[in-house]
């Protein structure tokens, strides 16, 4: 059975505001988590346009953070 890409699918610009909410949001608190702090600009800047670009998804997001130096103590 093929599996469907919705990625493919048009989306309208009040999906696309949606998507970019949770995913600066999805940061915000990925960062609390593993760091236990805000996130600063440049790196929260990198990590959205990861995400928001197709190049990563919220899983690879979180195997980067859990490997990163600042989340091994």
């Amino acid at each position: 059975m093929a599996t469907l890409n919705y990625d493919k699918f048009p989306r309208t610009a009040s999906e696309d505001r949606e998507r970019s909410k949770n995913t600066a949001l999805f940061l915000d608190q990925l960062y609390r988590n593993k760091f236990g702090r805000e996130p600063d600009p440049e790196g929260k800047d990198y990590w959205y346009n990861q995400l928001m670009s197709g190049a990563m998804d919220q899983a690879g997001v979180i195997k980067a953070f859990d490997a990163s130096p600042a989340n091994i103590s």
